[in-house]
């Protein structure tokens, strides 16, 4: 079979609609074989077959059960998922191809192929099930990522890289700020807010990509959830294989092409790391100094930004905010004030609230925390006035939390501190 000289292009979708395509379309069938690939190598290595044959073991499935056969001809989304469907498939094709061989092998005499595949002592099947979805987990990634990378700026994926992907994926130490402006243009604010954007661009890419195998965002969910599942649950660990492509559909020879040069550190990834970067998110790797950098942010806003939060997220952290008109505060002199608004810190709670409700919001959640307890915390400690509902136990929870956080300064800090104490006198 003929390999396709761009192993880890950018997929179209393999929603059922295309799955059902992929019976008579071989444009459709050729996108579903570099998708599947890796994943059914992977499960049939796990069950037993030498890696040595693994290839050629795939090669004639495609052949015998999709290029032939029936199998994605009777693909369903009323049946459920795709991918048990499969693995399932692989399976009983093994055991026939074990049997098979086992009769050629022997003669005439009969062979019962179950208790011969049990007698050979296969690896378990749950652990060649979860071999499937770490490999196809690594097919989501390398998508995404590919995609993401073709979406933003080279200075944009050189900070996302330095500063998270390569110490997820390869175990590098996050590059300092001050270091990344020796190559990039920027102040370490700027290249802060760099970052921020790159995380949250990544998580909707990937989001787009798993919404591409499932007919529902309901289904999508269940998807991303199951496959967190397996990797933190499971033992497997990444084969060092080559990223190397897939066959393309109904050809004969065996010519094999370079992969791509820089697969992201995916091929040896972990099952736990591949997880986190399925979680990365605008919550996800942030250090102290980032969270001081933001919070200080978060206070150099005018009070007159509260508002916006409420209805959707503003650009807080897309750019430099602003300087404060005459007479208006920043969230921080407002905190900080003897007498502060009582309205005015009402409006920072809602706002922060708003944040930790929100399903993709601006803030990290621990700085959208400490906003909103930094705003109950000075109603009580500047005007002796409670602004929260909140039993006493989880303001002082909430208080004693953040009072663990090294990144805060030392004017919040005693704020906090006096607001507990002013909740334990009472």
């Amino acid at each position: 079979m003929n390999r396709p000289t761009d192993s880890c292009a950018s997929f179209p979708a393999t929603r059922w609609s295309l799955l059902r395509r992929a019976a008579t379309n071989r444009e459709a069938l050729g996108e579903f074989i570099r998708a599947y690939w890796r994943p059914m190598r992977a499960f049939l290595v796990r069950i037993g077959v030498p890696r040595s044959a693994s290839e050629d073991r795939v090669q004639q499935f495609l052949i015998d059960k999709i290029l032939t056969g029936s199998l994605l001809a009777r693909a369903d989304a009323a049946l459920g998922r795709f991918r048990p469907l499969l693995k399932q498939a692989l399976r009983n094709y093994a055991i026939d191809c074990f049997r098979r061989e086992q009769a050629e092998r022997q003669g005439t005499r009969q062979v019962d192929a179950v208790s011969a595949w049990d007698a050979a002592e296969v690896p378990a099947e749950r652990e060649a099930a979860d071999a499937f979805d770490v490999e196809w987990t690594r097919e989501i990634l390398g998508r995404t990522l590919q995609r993401f990378r073709d979406s933003v700026a080279p200075s944009q994926w050189q900070v996302f890289r330095a500063r998270v992907w390569d110490p997820l994926t390869r175990g590098t130490v996050p590059a300092e700020y001050r270091e990344l402006q020796r190559s990039l243009p920027g102040t370490v604010k700027q290249l802060n807010y760099t970052l921020v954007n790159s995380k949250r661009q990544f998580a909707s890419v990937l989001r787009e990509v798993i919404a591409e195998y499932a007919e529902t965002e309901a289904a999508a969910r269940d998807e991303l959830d199951d496959l967190l599942r397996v990797l933190l649950a499971s033992n497997v660990r990444g084969q060092p294989w080559p990223c190397d492509s897939a066959p393309a559909a109904g050809s004969g020879s065996q010519q094999t092409t370079p992969g791509v040069a820089d697969d992201g550190g995916l091929q040896q990834t972990d099952p736990a790391s591949l997880a986190a970067a399925l979680r990365l998110d605008v919550h996800s790797f942030w250090d102290d100094s980032e969270l001081d950098e933001l919070l200080a942010t978060c206070f150099a806003e005018p009070v007159t930004v509260c508002p916006a939060w409420d209805a959707a997220p503003p650009g807080l952290l897309l750019e430099a905010p602003g300087p404060c008109g005459e007479g208006v505060p920043t969230l921080g002199q407002l905190l900080q004030q003897p007498q502060p608004d009582l309205a005015a810190l009402e409006g920072l709670k809602r706002a922060a609230r708003s944040q930790l409700n929100q399903a993709d919001p601006v803030l990290p959640r621990r700085v959208a925390e400490t906003l909103y307890f930094a705003a109950i915390a000075a109603a009580l400690v500047r005007r002796h006035t409670r602004i929260s509902t909140s039993p006493d136990n989880v303001l002082r929870s909430g208080f004693s939390m953040l009072l663990g956080c090294p990144w805060l300064e030392p004017w919040l800090q005693q704020l906090l501190l006096e607001a507990r104490q002013s909740l334990e006198r009472d």
